[in-house]
Parts: structure tokens; sequence; C-alpha cells
């Protein structure tokens, strides 16, 4: 069955805000785990909320999650960053994809106007 597009903005109400974070970050933790599932891959999760006051690890095992970290901590920065996503740069990509896509079609629309 077709989901309907959620809309993305902050949520006002407290009680319906920790609602969506807690099924959200459930959903998260499951996902997950079918990704370390079907692809046989090495993956953790640490989440942090102001609901709770310590950490959230993914897995409970600790000499799993440790691997992850340490696989991850003896790469070089260079390294590690090239597989890192951060915000600045998806939304960099999405601003120049944008820009891309509206000088395209400024392009189409000049190039098909008849001269007055």
């Amino acid at each position: 069955m077709h989901r309907s597009k959620v809309k993305l903005a902050f949520i006002k109400d407290n009680k319906a805000r920790k609602n969506s974070f807690m099924k959200r970050k459930e959903c998260l933790k499951k996902k997950l785990k079918e990704v370390y599932i079907l692809c046989s891959i090495e993956a953790c999760v640490v989440m942090y909320s102001s609901y709770k006051p310590q950490l959230e690890v993914w897995p409970k095992d600790n000499t799993s999650f440790h691997n992850v970290l340490n696989a991850f901590l003896t790469n070089s920065p260079m390294e590690r960053s090239k597989f890192l996503l951060n915000m600045i740069a998806t939304s960099r990509k999405g601003s120049a994809r944008l820009c891309r896509r509206s000088r395209r079609r400024l392009w189409q629309t000049a190039t098909w106007q008849w001269p007055t």
C-alpha cells in the first residue's frame, strides 16, 4: 500500500514530539538490524535524546559495538570524513542540484520562445 508523503516540520506539542521520536527511533533500529542481517555488515547506532538521560546503543552486545567503533577510529581523519554525511554537504549538494535544474529550465524556455 502506498504511503502519503510526510510533511517535515517541527512538532510543537511536546507529547506528540516525544511519541514521534520514540516510534522513529525503534524504526531506525529495526531497519539497521535488517541491513545488518541482509548485507552481513557491521553497523552500530548511538542515540542520545533529552527524553532519556543515558545513551542508547545498538547492538546491545558491547563487543560488536566496540569492534565497529574501533574500526572507525583506526581510520585516518580523511578516510573517516569520506564516509560521513553531514548536513552542510547534503544542503550544498541539494542547492547545486536545484541550481542546475533551474539553469536547465531557463535555457529550455529561452530557446523555445519566439523573438518579439
